[in-house]
């Protein structure tokens, strides 16, 4: 059995913030994450929907403004679209957790599971 005198469970941007406030202590610390490693923003919310609002922005300003200075209108291509946006975040939980490993964060994927007030269970460990 491993000790850490820190355990987060979670590896979204909290984990990270806190993770670099926490970097040079001596404590040991382990972060824990069951799905994709920087958590839902990077992966599957904020950042992607941000790409494909813009993009969805950028092709409706150019409808409304068509014969009003813009010569033709944009469309989507969706499966393109989705493509770029998959490419474009793809290598994220790779990334995020090699963050934590560079400041010296053990990380593990799986479930944690509260056994005792001092002990997490995570994958039979």
């Amino acid at each position: 059995m491993k000790k850490y005198d820190i355990i987060i469970i979670g590896a979204g941007p909290a984990a990270i913030n806190f993770s670099r406030a926490a970097q040079g202590s001596d404590k040991k610390i382990l972060a824990i994450e069951g799905d994709k490693f920087g958590g839902t923003c990077p992966n599957y919310g904020c950042e992607p929907k941000i790409l494909l609002e813009g993009a969805v922005r950028n092709v409706l300003s150019s409808q409304l403004m068509q014969n009003r200075g813009i010569g033709q209108a944009s469309t989507i291509d969706c499966q393109a679209l989705m493509k770029t946006k998959k490419a474009t975040w793809e290598n994220m939980p790779a990334a995020q957790e090699m963050g934590f490993k560079n400041l010296g964060i053990d990380t593990l994927h799986g479930y944690a599971k509260f056994v005792d007030n001092h002990n997490v269970e995570v994958n039979g460990e």
